[in-house]
C-alpha cells in the first residue's frame, strides 16, 4: 500500500491542472470576454505581431501546458500499475480516470477536426500536429518506464509545465490590454499554476523513496 499512497494525490493535482486550463485566464467582467487557455491560443495567433512572430508567443506557448500534461498522466498511470499485474491494474477505477485525463489532455493539444487529420502536411498545424503525438507517444512510454525514473519525469513536467502555464499568460497580458484596455486574470490561470505545484511536491516527495 504504501507504494501507492500518492496515486490520488497526484491524479488530483493532473485534474486540478487540466481543470484550471479549460477554466478562464482571461476574464474581464465589463466586456464579457472569458478566454480560457486553449481559446487563448487560436486569440493571439489574431494579432500581426504573433502571426509574423514579432512577438514570442504562438499556439503551443499554451498548448506545451497540455501536452505536458499527456505525458503527465502516462506517468502516474505508470506508477499506479507498480505492485500490480497487468490484470488488477486495468480492472482499478483510478487506472480509467488516468487514462480519461491522458486522452483529454492529448485532445486538447491536438488541432481541432479537420486539421487533426491532416495536419502533418499543413505547415500552419505541422507543429502542434507534431507536438499532440510525441505527447501521446511519450505519455504511452511512461506507462512503462521504471518507477524512479517516472518521478522524476514528473519533477521536469512540473517545472516546464509551470514554466510555460507563467509565461504564456504573462506575455498575453500586454496584447489583452492593448486590445482590451485591461486584463483581469482569471481564475483558471491559478488554478492551472496550483495543479503543477501539486505535481511538483508530489513528485518531489517521491524521488528517492523506495
Amino acid at each position: 500500500m504504501r507504494t501507492h499512497r500518492n496515486l490520488w494525490p497526484l491524479g488530483a493535482a493532473l485534474s486540478l491542472t487540466l481543470l484550471g486550463f479549460w477554466l478562464p485566464w482571461l476574464a474581464p467582467d465589463p466586456v464579457g470576454l472569458n478566454l480560457n487557455g486553449f481559446e487563448l491560443s487560436d486569440w493571439v495567433m489574431l494579432s500581426p505581431d504573433v502571426l509574423y512572430r514579432a512577438y514570442p508567443l504562438n499556439r503551443l506557448s499554451y498548448l506545451g501546458v497540455t501536452a505536458c500534461l499527456t505525458i503527465g498522466f502516462g506517468v502516474a498511470l505508470g506508477q499506479a500499475r507498480v505492485g500490480r499485474n497487468w490484470r488488477s491494474w486495468i480492472a482499478r477505477p483510478a487506472t480509467w480516470a488516468l487514462a480519461f485525463g491522458l486522452l483529454a489532455a492529448f485532445l486538447t493539444t491536438l488541432p481541432y477536426f479537420p486539421h487533426s487529420l491532416t495536419g502533418w502536411r499543413e505547415p500552419e498545424w505541422r507543429l502542434q500536429w507534431l507536438a499532440a503525438l510525441g505527447a501521446l507517444a511519450g505519455g504511452l512510454l511512461g506507462v512503462i518506464v521504471p518507477i524512479g525514473l517516472g518521478r522524476l519525469a514528473l519533477v521536469g513536467l512540473a517545472l516546464g509545465g509551470a514554466h510555460l502555464a507563467f509565461w504564456s499568460w504573462w506575455l498575453t497580458r500586454p496584447l489583452a490590454e492593448a486590445l482590451l484596455g485591461s486584463a483581469p486574470t482569471g481564475i483558471g490561470w491559478a488554478l492551472c499554476l496550483m495543479g503543477w505545484v501539486g505535481v511538483l511536491v508530489v513528485g518531489l516527495f517521491d524521488v528517492g523513496r523506495r
